[in-house]
């Protein structure tokens, strides 16, 4: 009379075989997720980043002029400039993408303003939002 109370070698194989399955199935969903995850951080870091330079722009008197958000689409990052001077550089993740060409130009104006309005589209592999600068306000929206 042996002992039962382990499991055998290809009972243990069958729950891996199972497993491996079940884990297949859920690899398109995670990537989904994850790339979501990515375009949504890349977004709260470029919205973060359009709010720093406003509120830079705002304060009265600024002692060497205000400074600029400029996108550049070649290399897939963005700049912060004051007077042309850099300021600050970022990298976007590797599959996250800013439509366009050549570069953008972001800047507001003293009362916070956007000195341009118009909209850019932000891709990722699977999803895409747009970021909306409205004039008047100076506010940066993100849509679907």
């Amino acid at each position: 009379m042996g002992n039962n109370l382990g499991f055998t070698l290809t009972e243990a194989l069958v729950s891996l075989i199972i497993t491996g399955i079940l884990i297949s199935f859920s690899l398109p969903s995670m990537s989904r997720f994850y790339d979501h995850f990515q375009l949504m951080q890349a977004l709260s870091v470029l919205q973060s980043d359009l709010h720093r330079v406003r509120d830079y722009n705002m304060v009265p008197l600024q002692q060497g002029g205000g400074k600029d958000l400029i996108i550049n689409h070649d290399d897939q990052s963005y700049t912060v400039t004051r007077n042309g001077v850099l300021i600050a550089k970022r990298r976007l993740p590797d599959r996250v993408t800013i439509s366009g060409e050549g570069s953008t130009r972001i800047s507001f104006t003293p009362a916070g303003n956007i000195s341009r309005a118009g909209s850019l589209t932000v891709l990722s592999r699977y999803h895409q939002k747009r970021m909306v600068f409205s004039i008047g306000i100076g506010g940066v929206d993100i849509r679907d």
